[in-house]
């Protein structure tokens, strides 16, 4: 491993181009033959140089040297060496592992013991940490060329040192580097801090291999440190590299080294130990607090609210579906299958082209949630807390909402809605009302009491009265942190800074400063340049005017340049009034304090060349006082959008400007442009059509919490002062994410970006809507989605495109001969003019290869026959077969589906008509006969039959069966069924008829009856009906179960009552006594020695004494009830109400009135037990006296003989 160690030293430490080469081709090579080869090269060339007459030079940036000397050598041989094998004695061209195949990375060429893979692998790689400039000069006559030599191990791994200084008034920190010859900065970081122009330079830098590093020149800045300022050279490169101070700067710059020692010392004992030990909470998992759940709480009575999915651009679909897997494999969201609620997400393009999922609950949650109220710190509560510090630490923490877990049932609440389904969020969502509170609740009791500790939203700050109290509570912070499994970024924290600036102030070690950040853009304010820019100004001088009683006067000379008829001349008397109104304005009399309980308003405007807004305190005497005023120059991309793109970069711009003043609060957004109400304050969620970069916009903004009103322009001059007046801007012209992707969108079209550009203006429907654009007219409706990038109209996400290319991008359009369905959503993810949709129908339908490939047209709604009115009016035909050697003709009607079947082993014209005849003769001629395009349908012969009978035949469409859709399901249906019933036992004929016969009896499913009840008016028998009571027993089973629940007069046996008696003319009652029950209703009555029969309504009870004079028969026994109906042709027939006849069908009517009624024995209560058997003559009825038997006449009458022989 030492060996390893030595080579990687020796290679790195080369400076020629040739040797380092030539190592580098070797795959596997140790200390030896590194050493062997770079001998072996350095002889060469230099024999080589010799022969040539030429030495070894350096690059000079200066003059040639004149006087050359030429050395001639003897030429060196080069040693052998293969690097296929590791051989010495032969070269890799004639190596014989040139075919072999290794068995580390698995390429042919060389073997293992050869391979640079395997042993990189087992080698730790040379790390480059940073590079140092050295000068180097071999003669007075040369120009000094600067090498970058310093490299890094990795075998000494020191921190480098940093100095604080200020360069052109800026903060910036440097590494020191006593081995570099001069001071370096890479461009970005440039300019940064100073627009100043770059003065060319003729200076070369060589690199540790041997490459050339031009730098783009070189800048005279001024330098400040510690009451030092001195003007000083700094060489500017295109490369990004650290900032370099060097060997130059430190002739002039006297550094305090007593400082620096003590704070290096202290940072090797502590601040790298202390990173070490708590790396894991700088590591890129996403943090999960423990024990700790967020739980939601909605509004009284809130109904849940489903949104529907949105509908994701073709182009992003791909990328949108990698997210949502990498969020769900993280655990932050989890797939469900249903919810209640659900919030529509939106996808937001980074710069990388990745994809930002983003979920908008200003339309679901955010209204219906109750937010928590927790207080943010007090300004000076945060000041006191680092007071006294000596150096300050600023540390950001990861992804800060998405650390705090939900609880499971709040959870259900935060479900998204997208189009891989519904998933819900397990952690805190980023643009949910009440999240910042949460959070600031959650750090301030977690932190609260730590000494120099003071954490305000997602940054903490920590200091210390010294350098071992601040490494004291910065361990404590790594430990609570690591303790609770929270994650900070590295990237975005510093370390023992001198001063910090938060909200406006500035703290170092000295105390609270003001700085003149928040009114700058008013004091740097430039002179106006004509009449608009002064009536602008004076908007601000009226809108502060009432705090200032002398404004109005001060400004007279402005005011004079405003008037008709007068030249524009900014006089001395001008610029003297500008000044001391901008003095005025910034002064106490108007500027007031931050004040965490009075009412936060933003105002912003965008104006041509910039934006600019105020904050501002409103009172309770609805008084508005500024607290701060910001404004920014517009890049050259940015001028070029439109007006809405112009005033929402405005609010978001000044919402991130004083994002720390209102990052918890709630506050109002003022602007003079309405259309963005609608967009940013909407209460129904963003509009399906917002433009990618007022969705962006929209979506930053909603992790803030706001009110937007809007605001005339002539009222709303403060904030169009600063747009209009815009102090220079000291930010580099950066496009931001939605440009670069939109504009690489571009360029994958078939007409570049470039010649749009040049179109667009020339184009009759786009050049103006151009100028519109960039005039900053106030579009309304469709063309407020319209937005400029690059000199390109976009409609939303998609590009314009003038009428010349619309032909050209229709035809890459249509390369793949796609539909127009897939055409069109390919197109609404790229492009846009007016018609596409239409243009696109006619590419399609006039594209000869699609018409002559394209598939058949979608299936028609089926067209349902006419449902006829009565049966046998229509029939449908076809042949079924062949089945078991046999053809079936079916014939369907289409009333009743009733079916007839003929097998037949011939289907001839002739043998269908046969069949024909024989149904037409059973069931009549139909009206209208329905088939195929059959040869035996189609037939003379059989449309002469059909013509003589009066049938008007109907056929369908050819190679379109399903137009005699009636009988192609039955051939079916008959075809499933014989199949099943092939192994059962019979002829063909005897299989079909069973077939039928349960067909015609089941109830069919359309006309929900049977085909029989339908065709017959009748149900037809089958062997089914055999399990199935019959229909009399039906009918006496419903009597009897209609009269069961009778139970008002009831008798027993020897019961005293009295019967009506319908023959005597001075009577209607005679006395008698019950000898049995027939029925639940009927029962038999002894009277005067004669049974009758009555119904309980001919009988009433009657006292046990009751006697009448006529003789009644002594009777010793009970009659049952076989005896009673053995009798009954002896019994006296009488009339009664009872009719049986009315209580049965008809075909019951020819009954008898005994037989139709229910005959019930009811046993009596002194009977004999059932097991005593009876001989026959006890179970006889008492003798009657001998008579004829008398005849009912149809009157009821009863003719007796007279009884002459009785005396």
């Amino acid at each position: 491993m030492l060996n390893i160690m030595l080579r990687d030293v020796f290679v790195s430490g080369l400076r020629d181009k040739a040797i380092l080469d030539r190592l580098f081709e070797e795959d596997n090579i140790d200390l030896e033959k590194t050493l062997q080869i770079a001998l072996a090269m350095e002889k060469a060339c230099k024999g080589a140089n010799d022969i040539m007459g030429q030495g070894i030079k350096a690059v000079y940036t200066g003059k040639k040297q004149m006087n050359k000397k030429s050395n001639f050598v003897s030429k060196q041989k080069k040693p052998l060496f293969c690097s296929r094998c590791t051989g010495t004695d032969h070269v890799k061209e004639k190596c014989r592992f040139i075919s072999s195949k290794c068995n580390f990375c698995s390429k042919v060429g060389h073997i293992q013991r050869a391979c640079f893979a395997a042993q990189k692998s087992k080698t730790k790689p040379v790390k480059q940490k940073q590079v140092s400039f050295n000068s180097k000069a071999e003669n007075k006559n040369e120009i000094p060329v600067f090498e970058l030599n310093s490299i890094d191990s990795g075998l000494h791994e020191q921190p480098p040192i940093m100095i604080n200084l200020k360069i052109e008034n800026k903060n910036c920190k440097m590494e020191l580097d006593t081995g570099g010859a001069v001071s370096v900065m890479s461009i970005n970081n440039f300019r940064k801090i100073s627009k100043k122009q770059i003065q060319p330079t003729s200076v070369v830098f060589k690199t540790y291999k041997g490459d050339s590093l031009i730098p783009m020149g070189y800048v005279t800045v001024k330098v400040e440190y510690r009451n030092q300022i001195s003007n000083l050279n700094l060489y500017i490169v295109k490369e990004n590299l650290d900032t370099i101070l060097g060997r130059e700067w430190l002739y002039k710059i006297n550094l305090d080294w007593q400082a620096i020692k003590a704070v290096r010392a202290t940072s090797k004992r502590n601040l790298s130990q202390l990173l070490e030990e708590y790396k894991n909470i700088f590591d890129d998992e996403l943090g999960e607090i423990n024990n700790y759940q967020v739980k939601l709480e909605l509004k009284p009575e809130v109904k849940p609210i489903f949104c529907r999915v949105r509908t994701v651009p073709f182009a992003l679909k791909g990328r949108v579906e990698n997210e949502i897997d990498r969020l769900e494999k993280e655990g932050i969201i989890e797939k469900v299958e249903h919810s209640e609620w659900a919030t529509p997400v939106v996808p937001v393009v980074k710069p990388d082209g990745s994809i930002r999922l983003c979920a908008d609950y200003s339309v679901t949650l955010n209204p219906n949630l109750i937010v928590p109220q927790h207080p943010l710190p007090r300004l000076e509560e945060i000041f006191t807390s680092l007071n006294g510090g000596k150096q300050f630490s600023k540390l950001d923490f990861k992804h800060a909402y998405l650390q705090m877990k939900v609880h499971p049932e709040s959870q259900k609440l935060l479900t998204i809605n997208t189009h891989k389904g519904l998933y819900v969020c397990k952690r805190l969502m980023y643009g949910l009302n009440g999240a910042p509170a949460i959070w600031q609740r959650y750090v301030d009791g977690l932190f609260q009491g730590m000494q120099g500790v003071k954490v305000f939203m997602d940054d903490a700050r920590i200091t210390g009265s010294d350098e071992m109290s601040h490494f004291k509570a910065l361990e404590e912070f790594f430990k609570k942190c690591k303790e609770l499994g929270l994650k900070l970024n590295l990237s975005k924290s510093q370390f023992f800074q001198n001063e910090i600036n938060f909200l406006g102030h500035k703290i170092d070690a000295n105390g609270l400063h003001k700085t003149d950040e928040k009114i700058s853009a008013v004091v740097k304010a430039p002179v106006p340049k004509n009449v608009q820019e002064v009536k602008s100004f004076l908007g601000l001088v009226n809108f502060y005017g009432k705090f200032c009683k002398n404004l109005a006067t001060i400004a007279n000379p402005l005011n004079n340049l405003t008037k008709k008829d007068v030249k524009f001349k900014w006089s001395k008397d001008c610029q003297v009034a500008f000044e001391q109104i901008k003095k005025e304005i910034c002064s106490p009399k108007v500027l007031v304090h931050y004040d965490p309980e009075l009412p936060l308003t933003l105002a912003s405007d965008a104006s041509p060349v910039g934006v600019g807004c105020v904050l501002a305190h409103i009172y309770p005497d609805g008084s508005e006082r500024p607290i701060a005023f910001a404004s920014k120059t517009l890049s050259k991309t940015e001028q070029k959008y439109s007006q809405i793109d112009k005033e929402a970069l405005a609010i978001v711009w000044a919402v991130k400007k004083f994002h720390l003043y209102l990052k918890g609060r709630r506050f109002t957004l003022v602007t003079d442009h309405k259309p963005l109400v609608a967009i940013f304050g909407s209460k129904r969620g963003l509009p399906v059509l917002t433009a990618t970069r007022l969705l962006h916009y929209a979506l930053i903004l909603q992790s803030f919490q706001f009110d937007i009103v809007f605001r005339k322009t002539a009222d709303h001059g403060n904030a169009d002062f600063l747009s209009r007046l815009p102090k220079t801007s000291e930010e580099l012209e950066v496009k931001d994410d939605i440009t670069i992707f939109q504009m690489t969108q571009i360029e994958t079209l078939p007409v570049t970006s470039r010649e749009l550009r040049q179109e667009t203006g020339k184009d009759e429907e786009l050049g103006p809507l151009l100028r519109a654009l960039r005039e900053g007219r106030n579009l309304q409706g469709r063309e407020a989605q319209y937005t400029i990038e690059d000199g390109c109209i976009l409609y939303g996400q998609r590009v314009c495109i003038p009428k010349k290319y619309q032909k050209n991008v229709l035809d890459e359009l249509h390369t793949g001969h796609l539909g127009m369905v897939k055409m069109k959503a390919l197109a609404r993810s790229f492009v846009y003019w007016k018609d596409i949709d239409k243009d696109i129908e006619d590419a399609v339908r006039n594209c000869v290869d699609c018409a002559r490939h394209k598939t058949d047209p979608a299936k028609a709604k089926v067209h349902y026959w006419e449902y006829p009115s009565m049966p046998w009016e229509r029939i449908h035909i076809d042949f079924a077969g062949p089945i078991f050697e046999h053809m079936f003709l079916l014939i369907v009607d289409a009333h009743s589906k009733w079916l007839e079947v003929y097998p037949m082993k011939i289907t001839t014209t002739k043998k269908t008509i046969e069949c024909l005849r024989d149904s037409f003769a059973r069931f009549g001629l139909p009206r209208v006969l329905v088939s195929d395009n059959g040869s035996q349908f189609t037939s003379y012969e059989f449309q002469r039959f059909m013509q003589s009978n009066g049938i008007k035949h109907k056929t369908s469409a050819p190679f379109k069966p399903s137009s005699n859709g009636q009988a192609e399901r039955y051939v079916a249906t008959l075809k499933q069924s014989l199949r099943a019933m092939q192994k059962y036992e019979g002829s063909i004929q005897q299989k079909v008829s069973t077939f039928l016969l349960q067909y015609r009896k089941a109830p069919n499913a359309t006309t929900t009856h049977s085909p029989a009840m339908l065709f017959l008016k009748r149900e037809i028998r089958t062997r089914i009906d055999l399990l199935l009571p019959e229909l009399k027993s039906r009918v006496q089973d419903r009597i009897r179960k209609g009269v069961f629940e009778f139970r008002d007069r009831k008798f027993d046996i020897e019961d005293k009552v009295a019967v009506r008696i319908y023959r005597a003319a001075n009577s209607k009652w005679k006395f008698g006594k019950i000898v049995n029950r027939d029925g639940v209703l009927h029962y038999t009555v002894e009277v005067q020695g004669t049974l009758v029969r009555r119904h309980v309504d001919q009988i009433r009870p009657v006292g046990d004494h009751v006697q009448e004079n006529a003789f009644i028969p002594n009777v010793h026994r009970r009659f049952s009830a076989t005896d009673v109906r053995e009798s009954n042709s002896n019994l006296q027939h009488a009339e009664t109400a009872e009719n049986p006849s009315s209580q049965v069908p008809n075909e019951e009517q020819d009954s008898s009135s005994t037989s139709a009624v229910p005959s019930t024995d009811v046993p009596a209560h002194d009977s004999p037990p059932s097991d005593v058997q009876l001989d026959s003559s006890q179970m006889r009825s008492p003798p009657v006296p001998a008579s004829p038997r008398q005849v009912p006449r149809r009157s009821g009458r009863i003719r007796r003989p007279p009884k002459r022989l009785d005396l």
